[in-house]
This record gives structure tokens, sequence and C-alpha cells, in this order.
């Protein structure tokens, strides 16, 4: 008998407890997808996108949060129980909170932005799609276009053979320059990455003043 997670939740030999073979097997297993796997992946990944459409039209439209995520469902076909994981559908500062959850019945006076972290099912098999919408033209706006127009051309450095570290890298590069062109730091990706110059100014950007609280953030 073998048993796979937390060693400590098992009362059982050593050996029995995630077995380093066993796990090997498991994951190779999982890295190599058949063609039926591949159509049940894109079938959620296109049902995914369906329901990201619909909830995007909705925040467009200015529904609530609420109402967004219903969109969602009806467009994926979905209960919300076949969901592969609990929707975050977010109004402005509402996306600041990790794992927002509570899905406020009522749109707010001012649409500002709209982040949406969905995904949908297709027999065991999951989408995981997560996106940032502007409510209008502005700064905020120009900084989503510019990254994702990045996302659009590190997609195109996943090839057979790539190296995921070296695509790691390359984003960290590219959007780095997207920070430049934006002016959040001053010297370009290449630069940003070598000297770790923009990691220190999140940081600093999301340190709170001294002597005061930071920002309370619930894991819900």
């Amino acid at each position: 008998m073998a048993f796979i997670g937390p060693s400590e939740n098992f009362d059982a030999p050593a050996s029995s407890v995630n077995n380093p073979d066993l796990l090997a097997s498991l994951h190779y297993d999982r890295a190599v997808k058949t063609p039926y796997e591949l159509e049940c992946m894109r079938r959620a990944s296109a049902l995914g996108a369906r329901g990201h459409r619909a909830a995007c039209a909705a925040f467009h439209a200015g529904a609530s949060e609420y109402e967004a995520h219903m969109r969602y469902l009806a467009a994926c076909t979905q209960r919300e129980e076949e969901m592969p994981y609990n929707n975050i559908v977010a109004y402005n500062e509402n996306a600041s909170v990790l794992h927002y959850q509570h899905l406020e019945r009522k749109a707010p006076a001012s649409l500002r932005s709209f982040l949406i972290d969905a995904g949908a099912q297709f027999r065991g098999y999951a989408s995981d799609i997560t996106r940032t919408y502007a409510a209008s033209p502005g700064r905020f706006a120009d900084l989503v276009d510019a990254t994702n127009r990045a996302q659009l051309q590190l997609c195109d450095e996943i090839v057979a053979g790539q190296d995921y570290r070296e695509v790691h890298l390359s984003a960290h590069r590219i959007l780095g320059d997207v920070m430049h062109e934006m002016g959040i730091i001053r010297i370009p990706g290449e630069e940003a990455l070598e000297t770790r110059h923009y990691g220190r100014v999140l940081s600093a950007r999301h340190r709170p003043p001294s002597g005061t609280a930071g920002p309370r953030r619930r894991r819900l």
C-alpha cells in the first residue's frame, strides 16, 4: 500500500509514504498527454474562454460582481460545483484581496477595473485563466494592453525543446521593458533583471511607511 501527501497525515511506514519511484512514475504519466487528453484540455480552455468573454461583457455593461459570475457560469453551461475552483471575480480595489470570494451583489458607483480568475472543466480536465480589464482608456488600460502584448510575445517562445527556465528569464526581461515603457522603472528589462532592480522597486511600493501597519489581506 502506498500513500501520497504530507507525511504527518499518515500513520504508516516511512517507505510507503511518498515513495520516490512511485512519484517519478506519476510525474512522467502526468507530463505526457494522449491525443484524447489534449482534446479534453482544449475543450476545457474553450469553455473557460467563453465564460470570460461573457463576464467581461457583463462588467462593461455595468453588472455587479455577482452578475458577472453568474453570466460566466451560464456561458460555460456549468454549475458552480462543477468549476475546477471557486471563481475570483473582483472589481476595483477588491482585486487586491488574495483569493477574493465575496461577490458584491451591487455594482460600485465607479467601475474602474476587473480581475477575473476562473476556469472550466471537461471530463476531469480543467482550464485556469486569469485576465484583467480596464473600464476605460487611461494609464491602467495602457499597462494592461502592454502586458497582454508581452504575454503573446512569451507565448511564441513556448516551443518543443525550449527550456522553461529560459522562458522564465525572458518574462523578467520583457515585463521589465513594459515597466520601463510605463515609467515604473528607469532602466530596460535586461538591466533590471541583471541588477534585480524591479524586484526592489515592487517591494518598496508594497512596503508600508515606517511606523504604520501594512494592509491586511485575507485568504478566503
